[in-house]
């Protein structure tokens, strides 16, 4: 693989420098609607999907308005792929900032990144007792291995946000196998091969085969689900390191992607299209907020704030609203008004805000601290 000259890896500093910022304020739009969807989950329980046929069935839920909150605002889902574009944006973009790439260095700095938080977490949730069910040795020593998401039963044991971190982790050991087909096959080929692994997921991990074949529903939970959308942001890495820009097509590209989006909420035949969908919408969007220059508003500079701690928010807030909100969600009026939702979601939100903030200066910044060390130390 080629690797950047020295004049490519001055430019690319400055770019990624001038990147850093707004890629926390999109960290702090994930964040916000992963702890939505949990918080709307806390409040009123969860909710599901119903069918009319091949489409949504309107008359559960006639609000046009109602339905784009459900598929935007508390779509956590919808989070979880933004973080995933994020991720894969930020591993190409450190990959090109080291001019000799070592996957043993690429392991290690990804190792004292997530996974000291995360072992501390898991050990908080184990010793409080969080998971209603209890923890089984089995269950325990697959979220140790991060590989709880291979399980039916423990793929959201303990802490479930957890299953998405296990993906994550999974995403990186395929690293390698993403530079070989990035490298040897181009990048329109590895992204159809990735879609294809996305799709056969979700329909094989769908309740229609999981009817027959228990087992298969842990498909939907593989990293292969979201590999893809993963590479997305791989792939926006490459064309912000390349100076390659996309505004000419930006509005005509967006329009569609947006219509097939949401008909994958909406068309059940679509439905196994839905983190494909997401992938490409979201790519898009990122590369085109990435792209813009100029100083950032007030609003994105708060945001920064936020994005800096959101693995730290990310591990800590479900078992809090679980704790907090569902523990009590009897003493709560069926329809709470909308002053005392809004308070209750800015109240949660400070109270997580501050306890992420804490964690992200005291355990994620030290553990950083201590891998850099350690690899210098190693030469």
């Amino acid at each position: 693989m080629l690797q950047p000259t020295a004049s490519q890896l001055t430019s690319q500093t400055s770019r990624v420098g001038s990147h850093l910022k707004r890629i926390d304020v999109l960290r702090a739009v994930a964040i916000l609607l992963v702890f939505s969807s949990h918080f709307h989950r806390g409040i009123y329980g969860p909710t599901g999907t119903t069918w009319s046929g091949p489409w949504f069935h309107w008359s559960d839920h006639p609000s046009l308005g109602g339905q784009i909150f459900r598929i935007t605002l508390i779509n956590g889902n919808l989070g979880v792929c933004l973080f995933f574009v994020i991720s894969g944006l930020c591993i190409r973009l450190s990959h090109f900032s080291h001019r000799h790439f070592s996957l043993k260095e690429f392991y290690q700095r990804r190792f004292w990144r997530i996974y000291p938080p995360y072992a501390l977490v898991l050990a908080v949730c184990v010793l409080l007792g969080t998971d209603p069910t209890g923890v089984s040795w089995q269950n325990l020593l697959l979220h140790v291995l991060m590989i709880h998401n291979l399980s039916i039963t423990y793929a959201t044991a303990i802490n479930s946000p957890f299953w998405s971190l296990a993906l994550e982790v999974q995403c990186y050991l395929l690293y390698p196998v993403l530079l070989f087909l990035h490298d040897k096959l181009g990048a329109l080929r590895t992204a159809l091969i990735l879609g294809a692994l996305a799709f056969l997921t979700e329909v094989l991990g769908s309740t229609s085969f999981a009817r027959f074949i228990p087992g298969l529903s842990m498909l939907r939970v593989a990293p292969t689900t979201l590999w893809f959308t993963w590479y997305m942001g791989f792939l926006i890495a490459d064309r912000l390191h390349a100076g390659i820009h996309l505004r000419k097509i930006f509005l005509p590209a967006v329009v569609p992607l947006l219509v097939f989006w949401a008909l994958c909420f909406f068309y059940r035949p679509l439905a196994p299209c839905n983190e494909i969908a997401s992938g490409l919408l979201l790519g898009l969007l990122v590369y085109g907020y990435i792209g813009i220059r100029g100083h950032l508003w007030a609003i994105e500079r708060g945001a920064v704030l936020l994005g800096a701690c959101s693995y730290s928010f990310y591990l800590i807030h479900y078992p809090l609203i679980q704790t907090i909100l569902v523990t009590h969600r009897a003493g709560f009026p069926l329809a709470p008004s909308i002053p005392t939702l809004c308070g209750l979601y800015l109240a949660f939100l400070a109270m997580i805000g501050l306890l992420s903030w804490i964690c992200y200066r005291f355990i994620e910044i030290p553990s950083i601290g201590i891998g850099k060390a350690l690899i210098r130390k190693n030469g």
